[in-house]
């Protein structure tokens, strides 16, 4: 590999690495051992590549960065390519310095663009990249860091182009705060395993560490850690064993930092890499998904360290199939590992393969009659059915890292000399029951905070601190309940309990309802979602749905009427969070109050129905 650029690790195989080079993207899926160009991705078809940015929910679902060339996606893994950021779709610059989704965003809608000195503003997308528009127009962003539900930017004002802050937005970016003032990070990172834990590194200046504590507080508390001082290129965490370690690379001093301990301590690993004052900018290191390997990419040449090696079975590749397992209650996930002995001699074979996490323990086979190929071949495999029981009692707690869905299995390996290897390799899971209630005044879901539901504003602005407007009716749908609402101007909240973070419904597709009016009637009725970022008082708005004019009813009746909204039309451009929601609202559309009913609340995955 030759005249490489920028290096990136895919979040979900371990063994798959991507390096931009002039030539276009060369990758390998067996950690280094072979590399092939990808088709499509020639520097005069995608432009020079800035970052790349993995959708964490939605297999095969790729975004690029380009320098020149604005966003580009896939959707079939990186076999075929289309642009689907330009100007004319609303990007605020064709030039892209950093790219990047929440890791808690399920649904694979939402993306943000950064611009460097090309365009002021974020540019963000709601439907999937397929069109843009700008947010926090006054600062000219540099980097970008995504952390649940935080965004960081590294950027200046408008009005301040010679000083550098960090900014921060807790809502999606509809609003901002300058978290550091008069400083300008080279390198940022988080934590996998602790939501929350921010790393910054300043130039020529020492690391900066947020604790999970201060994720939810406006002015969170930065602490200097690490070396006096350093030039930093890149930081990121990865597992080591049962550890997690943070790394941080200075190019031309340090090398590689490594610490387990926050930077209280560290260590260099910088065997074997070339560390010194001639390296140029751009310089940059990464880990593979199991942190087993480290890519770096100095002055063009590519750089391969690997963590000291087992005395067992060599893995050389892991593989789950689906890709990111959608745990339905059906269908099967199935394991496959390639293994090598530990050495040729003839009775150094391979004795068992397992997989493990929790109660988890599922022997992988090489005799030909488990999808593994042939039999002897040296590819061993097992399934498993993906239902709940599964996603729920087979993961240990400390195996599950900061990306949602995402857990650390052990992969055990030993030979018939009882040598043994285990490998911590990720598995990518995404829950997407079929239905989730929200509300149907029977059982566990009987009402619990629903008597606490507040009213709207006369204006129809949001106010969780108003009175009381509804309560539980006979009258219901099915069972012996239903929400009686005497709906008039104003939103009302309803609230998910006690769990002020909210319900991360990225991934559910409808919103269902049963409804029905004390007499027939054309007077229309509004329903949005509310979420609450850290109290429900900080509660903020969806995109507000009327039942008649947006087409969902053609009147309120008398009898029971099914509702079905697609969650896309809820999601606003910024403010409402579909990751942290939290509640439902229901108004009238004038000042005259009119009674409706309501029952059977639900959130639904699958196709749109007639």
């Amino acid at each position: 590999v030759k005249r490489c650029e920028r290096i990136f690790a895919s979040p979900h195989d371990p063994f798959r690495i991507w390096v931009c080079t002039a030539q276009g993207i060369m990758e390998t899926r067996d950690d280094g051992v072979q590399w092939r160009l990808m088709p499509g991705t020639a520097r005069d078809q995608v432009g020079r590549i800035e970052d790349v940015s993995f959708a964490p929910a939605q297999a095969g679902v790729i975004l690029l960065g380009s320098r020149d060339k604005g966003v580009l996606r896939s959707d079939d893994d990186g076999a075929t390519w289309r642009t689907i950021g330009t100007i004319e779709s609303g990007l605020a610059a064709l030039q892209i310095v950093r790219l990047g989704t929440s890791p808690s965003d399920r649904s694979g809608r939402i993306w943000y663009a950064a611009h460097g000195d090309a365009a002021p503003g974020v540019s963000k997308s709601i439907d999937g990249g397929a069109t843009w528009f700008t947010i926090s127009p006054q600062l000219y962003a540099e980097d970008l860091l995504l952390d649940g539900q935080e965004i960081l930017i590294t950027a200046h004002s408008t009005k301040e182009q010679d000083l550098w802050s960090v900014y921060k937005s807790d809502d999606c970016g509809g609003s901002w705060l300058e978290a550091l003032r008069d400083v300008k990070p080279t390198a940022t990172g988080t934590s996998r395993s602790t939501l929350g834990s921010l790393w910054l590194g300043a130039l020529k200046g020492r690391l900066l560490h947020r604790l999970p504590s201060g994720a939810h507080k406006r002015t969170a508390p930065w602490s200097p850690v690490g070396p006096q001082e350093g030039t930093w290129a890149s930081i990121f965490g990865t597992t080591r064993g049962a550890d997690e370690l943070m790394f941080a690379y200075d190019p031309r001093t340090l090398g590689l930092l490594a610490s387990k301990d926050g930077f209280a301590t560290w260590w260099a690993e910088n065997d074997g890499l070339f560390v010194a004052r001639l390296v140029k900018d751009g310089a940059n290191v990464c880990a593979s998904a199991n942190g087993r390997s480290f890519y770096a990419s100095i002055n063009g040449q590519l750089y391969i360290g690997r963590t000291p090696t087992q005395p067992g079975p060599l893995l050389t590749s892991f593989a789950v199939d689906p890709a990111i397992v959608t745990v339905t209650g059906t269908g099967k996930v199935r394991f496959t590992v390639r293994v090598q002995p530990a050495d040729e001699t003839p009775d150094a074979k391979i004795a068992a393969i397992q997989v493990r996490s929790g109660a988890l323990n599922l022997p992988l086979l090489d005799d030909g009659a488990h999808d593994d190929g042939a039999a002897g071949d040296g590819l061993f495999a097992g399934s498993v059915e993906a239902k709940e029981d599964f996603l729920q009692g087979n993961f240990k707690a400390e195996d599950r890292w900061n990306i949602p869905g995402q857990v650390l299995m052990d992969v055990v390996a030993v030979d018939t000399k009882n040598r043994l290897t285990v490998e911590k390799l990720p598995f990518s899971f995404r829950a997407k029951p079929q239905q989730m209630i929200f509300w149907d005044g029977e059982a566990v879901n009987w009402g619990g905070r629903m008597a606490n539901a507040r009213r709207g504003a006369p204006q129809g602005k949001f106010d969780s601190r108003s009175g009381i407007i509804f309560d539980i009716d006979a009258e219901a749908h099915g069972g012996a309940r239903c929400l009686h609402v005497v709906a008039w101007r104003g939103p009302w909240l309803t609230g998910w309990g006690l769990d002020y973070y909210g319900k991360n419904l990225s991934d559910m597709d409808h919103l269902v309802f049963w409804i029905k009016a004390s007499s027939r009637t054309t007077r229309d009725l509004q329903v949005l979602l509310t979420d609450a970022p850290g109290h429900e008082n900080d509660a903020r708005q969806s995109q507000a749905v009327w039942l008649i004019k947006d087409g969902f009813l053609t009147e309120l009746t008398e009898s029971y009427q099914r509702v079905r909204i697609p969650v896309a039309r809820l999601v606003t451009r910024t403010g409402f969070d579909l990751t942290l929601c939290n509640g439902i609202a229901f108004g009238g559309a004038d000042a005259n109050g009119h009674n409706v009913f309501v029952d059977d609340i639900a959130f639904e995955n699958g196709p749109p129905q007639p």
